[in-house]
């Protein structure tokens, strides 16, 4: 970030950056002379606070005046972290927690991201592959086991083009429309066969038209792009929707139907896809009513979610789910601890609000998240690690905007924390 410190600075100005949320100080320079200055801060989550004239003809006893901006010179896509960050999972470069977006890494070249409980991971514009937090399973794809506090590059491919997340395993498609998949292993999520963990990429199969993957606590459900829908590992709710409760220990399909889209997994058991016609189906656990079929059972196959409606986006969490209607209208369903439906406990969707311009939605563990056209980001529900960005820890019941900007573009949650993307 660089700050424009313009005004006259008499003497030798000293200008103090400190962190915004713990005041520790990151930066300091000595600019001498009157003029305006612009200054480059080393930490993302930094502001100038003081500009202090110490020494020459004023003896130390003046401020500078005048004007103290941050100027935004970057341009493209920036990603953000904030929440829980015990694991490293936000990528700054430590493992403190964070009430407010930090931004992760350097530049501005990021496309897609993903979250899982414990680590990330995201896809540059040049199709290079990152990962930071816990690496204990391997799930960084680095080689090795150590955690990483930022973003490291795996190996050094620039054909990836889509990543999928689970809790303790990573999924990710070439452009080639291979799949890809390391981490831990000990139901076979990784889909291949048996339960050893690997650290580095291992491809799934030879099959070479994957679309589409997720991952859960201990499975992966994925598309082909013949509209397939394929799933692998722990099946004790009947996650897989396979229409029984065998582990898998290869990705195996999902009935015969062609006309599979998107899918996602919940961290627990349940996973969701929308069909090409706009339906949405769920299995698996469903005891908070999460599946939104007007039951509180689980399902080994996949069941439409009630309404009759046609959606666009959706998210999966471990109880509650979140989906955009094609006429831009926000539902939720399911467990409402901590108010993180946004419409009570519910076991088929219920409207949030009226508004009409939703396009995207993150559903965590015990909070929400929700984008619009506008580029506005809200979010609402459980937020003792700050994972809601308002700088406290209350309860929210309901979207409640994150700031004034109008230029986010996409969000991702798991358990206690959350990345989302930034235009410039």
């Amino acid at each position: 970030m660089v700050y424009s410190i313009s005004g006259e600075l008499k003497g030798n100005a000293r200008i103090i950056i400190l962190d915004e949320e713990d005041w520790s100080v990151e930066y300091t320079a000595i600019f001498p002379g009157t003029g305006s200055y612009e200054v480059t801060s080393i930490g993302p989550s930094t502001k100038v606070i003081i500009a202090k004239a110490e020494g020459g003809s004023n003896d130390g006893t003046s401020y500078a005046y005048g004007g103290i901006e941050p100027v935004e010179t970057l341009s493209g896509t920036t990603i953000w972290g904030w929440g829980e960050n015990s694991n490293a999972n936000l990528g700054i470069g430590n493992n403190i927690d964070k009430s407010s977006p930090v931004q992760i890494g350097t530049g501005s070249e990021w496309d897609k991201i993903i979250c899982g409980p414990n680590s990330s991971a995201a896809i540059r514009d040049d199709g290079t592959l990152w990962t930071w937090g816990n690496n204990s399973n391997g799930q960084l794809g680095l080689g090795h086991r150590s955690t990483r506090y930022s973003p490291s590059q795996v190996g050094s491919d620039t054909d990836w083009v889509e990543i999928g997340k689970g809790a303790f395993a990573t999924y990710a498609i070439r452009s080639d429309g291979t799949l890809w998949s390391f981490g831990g292993n000990p139901f076979g999520q990784l889909g291949h066969g048996g339960t050893t963990s690997v650290s580095s990429p291992v491809q799934v199969g030879t099959d070479t038209n994957w679309s589409n993957v997720a991952g859960g606590q201990y499975n992966a459900m994925a598309v082909k792009t013949d509209g397939t829908l394929w799933g692998c590992g722990y099946n004790a709710r009947g996650e897989l929707g396979l229409g029984h409760r065998s582990n898998r220990y290869y990705f195996t399909k999902v009935g015969s139907l062609t006309d599979w889209s998107k899918v996602r997994c919940g961290y627990a058991y349940i996973s969701a896809a929308i069909k090409t016609d706009g339906t949405l189906w769920a299995w698996g656990e469903g005891s908070g009513g999460q599946l939104g079929d007007l039951n509180r059972v689980d399902r080994s196959s996949p069941v439409q979610v009630a309404g009759g409606h046609t959606w666009s986006e959706f998210d999966v969490g471990p109880s509650h789910m979140l989906a955009v209607r094609n006429d831009g209208t926000l539902w939720g369903w399911g467990n409402n601890q901590y108010g993180k439906t946004g419409v009570g406990y519910v076991s088929s969707p219920v409207q949030i609000g009226s508004d009409t311009n939703w396009q995207k939605v993150a559903a965590s563990r015990y909070s929400s998240y929700a984008l619009k056209t506008n580029g506005t980001l809200w979010a609402w529900g459980y937020n003792t690690n700050g994972e809601l960005g308002f700088k406290d820890i209350e309860v929210r019941s309901s979207p409640i905007q994150l700031g004034s900007l109008t230029t986010w573009s996409d969000v991702e949650s798991h358990m206690h924390h959350v990345i989302a993307k930034k235009e410039h």
